[in-house]
């Protein structure tokens, strides 16, 4: 894949889904790749390109619901937005090696919201992002969630303390509990004040 760089990856079914920026294709560098092993080798089986040259994808999980990414958007206001998104469940009839997406759904804001990671949880997709509220305020790790079928937005949760907080990844464990990985600096009793970040996660 010359000309790529990958963000994440997720596996399902036989293929690997892999969340890419195109050097090379700059009207639409954002793009899912497929990859799948033929003859025993590894090759590009099918692309799903977003046509905006300011989005940048961060993040893409696969499973039987389908293949949903996550993204930032350098909007024309100068911040940065969330940007989620589903592909179709086949792809396009008149090109085979290309697929459309089903929805892709903006998270706008008038402060810095980039998008982080993605993942599904049965019919519903949990998609975190990094929220600033403003230049002197504390940044905190959000987790949005939306319905899969529709990429409808119906609920939120921002973590963290009164400090800047990130988070990176999400993971559910088999009792359905959400957990939520990053970085803080919110608690100066932990890592003694001195201003550095440290890893955190959230249940």
């Amino acid at each position: 894949t010359e000309g790529m760089s990958a963000a994440d990856a997720s596996w399902h079914n036989d293929t690997l889904y892999v969340a890419v920026h195109r050097h090379n294709v700059p009207e639409a560098p954002a793009a899912v790749v497929m990859i799948a092993v033929d003859n025993g080798n590894p090759a590009v089986v099918g692309t799903a390109p977003v046509a905006d040259p300011a989005l940048a994808l961060t993040g893409v999980t696969a499973g039987p619901l389908g293949t949903a990414w996550s993204g930032t958007l350098q909007s024309s206001d100068g911040t940065r937005d969330a940007v989620f998104g589903k592909l179709e469940a086949s792809p396009n009839l008149d090109a085979p090696d290309t697929w459309s997406h089903a929805w892709i759904a903006e998270t706008a804001s008038d402060s810095d919201r980039p998008g982080r990671a993605i993942l599904w949880t049965g019919v519903i997709l949990q998609c975190a992002g990094h929220n600033t509220n403003g230049d002197d305020a504390a940044s905190d790790a959000l987790v949005q969630r939306r319905f899969g079928e529709t990429g409808a937005w119906f609920g939120v949760h921002l973590f963290g303390g009164s400090e800047d907080d990130d988070v990176r990844a999400l993971a559910r464990d088999d009792q359905g509990r959400l957990y939520v990985a990053g970085s803080s600096n919110s608690w100066s009793a932990l890592n003694a004040g001195n201003g550095s970040s440290d890893a955190v996660l959230f249940r």
